[in-house]
């Protein structure tokens, strides 16, 4: 399951890539609209970033259910009480990825979908613009996250 949807996301990354810098050789004709491309990016990546975990508030874990490395980031939730997407989205990659490894995490599957999407996305429309960013971590990222999900789903569903 995991290499048909890996193989169908890759090649969909790859056609919508295509698409976009076609676009972006019409339109980004100057050194000028490629700034204000990258600061438009800049504006949404920060703004979705910022209060996509206030979606997820209600969603709020005991600090006691997950045993992570990652510094556990409280945002909206009561005391004693951690937002996961926070904790996702506010932490290094690295320390990501990590818990995303880790047998002792907990995850909801609302969590791990909206932060797969949102890497996915991001990653398909940052690439290819003047900002300096790879694919090697946002690809870790993405493919732990469907693992994840994909992990979830058999383990509820189908085992």
């Amino acid at each position: 399951m995991l290499g048909i949807f890996g193989g169908l996301l890759g090649s969909f990354f790859t056609y919508a890539n295509a698409e976009l810098n076609i676009i972006r050789k019409k339109v980004l004709k100057t050194k000028y609209m490629k700034v204000l491309e990258t600061l438009a990016l800049g504006t949404l990546t920060a703004t979705v970033l910022f209060f996509t975990p206030s979606i997820l508030s209600k969603s709020c874990m005991s600090q006691d259910e997950s045993s992570v490395d990652a510094e556990h980031i409280q945002y909206l939730c009561p005391d004693g009480m951690y937002n996961p997407m926070a904790t996702f989205l506010f932490n290094p990659e690295g320390t990501v990825i990590k818990n995303f490894l880790s047998k002792k995490a907990v995850f909801s599957y609302e969590t791990l979908l909206l932060f797969f999407l949102i890497w996915y996305i991001f990653t398909i429309i940052t690439y290819g613009t003047a900002i300096p960013a790879g694919l090697f971590l946002p690809g870790i990222l993405i493919g732990c996250s469907l693992g994840r999900v994909l992990g979830l789903f058999i383990e509820n569903y189908i085992v």
